[in-house]
């Protein structure tokens, strides 16, 4: 069995996640499609709690310690400072957290003697070049909009990213943006989306429920969606929204939130429900998916909303929201404005039968997004590498 390392160096311990999800879900797929599978992690939450199903042939190794911080001391925010241009500033700060790990998966490396390494960021395809100097080939994977995890792309990154075999990206779109960032040529990178679980619609009565599941932040825009249906109120006063997610890591927006719901008097319709391990039933008793983020790179609770049969509203320059829906199809796009979304809320709302030809263009649309489809894709991208070897 040829030897695959998953190296990842998100937080990916203690609460579930779309990355998390993606790490546990491929090495569990990939252990099924004849792998000997090692997953790698550098995480600080060291009390072993991994929310997620592990198959028990998967090696799980986590290189951090209880005392791992990656914060930088005043004194280093001092150098830093100190070290010149923006590239300058940036290789100082990866340097000191790149020493840490590369320090612990040097032994780790040299014990596995991997055949193919996959880099879940280009952080860690930096360290497995530069550091570790690994002698077996990569593939490495960005989880989101190339105008955003290779903005501060240094030129240590970007030679890594030329000894990486592939860059695997999530939308068609990313590769020309990533083109770009990188000045990479196309054959360097292969599309393959996120794998998207497809869900029997059971026959059972639907709510007039709005859902969002995310983690509450600005950055998830709860608050136009509030905004939003404040402005429908008093014409669908039988319809609520349910907010699933975290809602403690950013207290300041949550308050400002409800402050909104309060403002509109609108407590009766509008929950914050915070974290559930039962989202699929949540969508299974709602009508309508919105989602108002401002960036993502390929939405995990968006493609299993509308996977469920729902039809979904988001905004349309927002990356991979803006290709997941088709507007007029299996949803609407909307900008980035209360009036705009509350419109398009409306044309679903007020109609039954244009909820239900869409959630099932939806659940279509979904299809392409199958499971045994992306690892199919992954297991045949992984067999070209080793055989460039």
């Amino acid at each position: 069995m040829k030897k695959i390392l998953l190296l990842c160096l998100h937080s990916v311990l203690g609460q579930r996640g779309g990355v998390g999800n993606v790490l546990f879900s491929m090495g569990n797929e990939l252990y099924n499609l004849g792998y000997n599978m090692y997953v790698v992690i550098c995480d600080s939450n060291t009390n072993d709690n991994i929310p997620y199903s592990i198959n028990d042939n998967v090696n799980i190794i986590n290189i951090a310690d209880s005392n791992y911080k990656s914060d930088l001391t005043i004194w280093q925010k001092l150098r830093r400072n100190l070290s010149g241009n923006r590239d300058a500033r940036h290789r100082y700060e990866e340097n000191i957290l790149d020493r840490y790990i590369s320090k612990r998966l040097k032994p780790v490396i040299s014990d596995i003697k991997p055949d193919l390494a996959i880099a879940f960021s280009t952080d860690a395809t930096r360290i497995l070049h530069r550091d570790v100097r690994i002698k077996c080939p990569t593939i490495t994977m960005q989880h989101g909009d190339p105008n955003i995890i290779l903005d501060k792309l240094t030129s240590d990154t970007l030679a890594a990213l030329n000894e990486t075999s592939y860059i695997q990206v999530l939308m068609s779109s990313f590769i020309h943006e990533s083109m770009n960032k990188t000045g990479l040529s196309k054959e360097k990178f292969v599309i393959i989306p996120n794998p998207i679980p497809q869900y029997k619609i059971p026959r059972k009565q639907k709510n007039k429920c709005i859902i969002y599941t995310s983690r509450v932040d600005d950055s998830k825009q709860q608050h136009l969606i509030i905004q939003s249906f404040a402005m429908l109120n008093e014409k669908y006063k039988d319809w609520k929204i349910e907010f699933w997610g975290d809602y403690t890591n950013n207290k300041k927006y949550y308050e400002y939130c409800q402050n909104l719901i309060k403002k509109y008097g609108l407590g009766k319709q509008i929950v914050f429900c915070g974290e559930t391990s039962d989202v699929v039933s949540k969508l299974y008793y709602s009508k309508i998916y919105v989602i108002a983020s401002i960036h993502e790179g390929f939405p995990l609770s968006l493609g299993e909303a509308m996977s469920s049969g729902l039809p979904a509203i988001g905004l349309k320059k927002c990356p991979a929201v803006n290709e997941l829906i088709i507007n007029g199809e299996n949803g609407f796009l909307c900008d980035n404005t209360p009036y705009s979304m509350a419109l398009s809320l409306e044309k679903l709302m007020c109609n039954e039968k244009l909820m239900t030809e869409m959630g099932y263009a939806a659940k279509e649309h979904m299809k392409q997004f199958s499971p045994n489809k992306v690892w199919n894709m992954w297991d045949s991208l992984i067999k070209t590498t080793l055989q460039k070897m």
